[in-house]
């Protein structure tokens, strides 16, 4: 079984909006709405699961209600409450693909945030393949930036090559019994302290693969995210109509 599982339970803060960013509109629909409906056309995708603000559950139900009408599925959707942080949403989210789809530990998980509305279905596929070979899997792009290594408060004391440096982005793969082994391994200071998938299971000394992501799969966190947002669904919806 392949699951994917979304993580939408962000509050917002560096947004500076009293809704969560996911939540926010883009283009006339919610972000979250707009990601949704690529998981949900996804043909690699069998069951979704989405860890939300426990205030927000009637909402991102109604999301998913609207996205499903559109898309003319019956795809299996759970929307559950997420955690204190990203990794205690994911640990929710590993709980109810095995108490509500009756998942197993060898079951694909395929990981993303929810405020990446731009992740394509060929990434979803790759990242699905992925597991033929690996047991983690991010989707990430090279660094095009100078990267600078700060020994003290503001004095460069290394510049790595930045050949070998690459920005993760999700979505992030694994088999849900390992994710699951992983996460009850750590301490809740440890998740908090780690922000992804590769950290998660670099810390056991499990390597990470990387799948070709792009620019445009950005992450929508702040005001300028948004107005790149808008800016890049422009330019799409131009070269659609040509």
């Amino acid at each position: 079984m392949v699951i994917a599982a979304i993580v939408a339970g962000g509050s917002g803060t560096r947004m500076k909006s009293a809704v969560p960013k996911q939540f926010l509109k883009l283009g006339g629909e919610t972000i979250l709405g707009r990601t949704l409906s690529v998981f949900l056309a996804s043909p690699e995708i069998e069951k979704i699961l989405i860890g939300a603000p426990s205030e927000y559950l009637k909402e991102t139900g109604q999301i998913v209600s609207e996205q499903c009408e559109r898309l003319h599925t019956k795809k299996p959707v759970i929307v559950t409450a997420g955690g204190e942080n990203r990794n205690e949403t994911l640990r929710n989210l590993c709980e109810a693909a095995f108490s509500n789809f009756g998942a197993a530990p060898e079951d694909i998980f395929v990981t993303h945030d929810a405020v990446r509305p731009f992740v394509t279905e060929q990434m979803i596929l790759e990242s699905v393949r992925s597991m033929e070979t690996a047991r983690v899997s991010t989707v990430a792009i090279p660094t095009t930036d100078t990267l600078l290594y700060c020994g003290g408060q503001s004095e460069v004391t290394k510049v790595p090559d930045r050949s070998r440096y690459f920005r993760a982005q999700t979505p992030q793969t694994a088999r849900l019994g390992d994710l699951r082994d992983v996460l009850a391994a750590m301490t809740f200071e440890e998740r908090s302290a780690s922000t992804d998938l590769c950290g998660l299971f670099a810390g056991k000394g499990i390597r990470s693969m990387i799948i070709p992501g792009s620019e445009k799969n950005i992450k929508i966190t702040g005001p300028n995210d948004l107005r790149v947002a808008e800016a890049l669904l422009l330019t799409e919806s131009e070269q659609d109509g040509r």
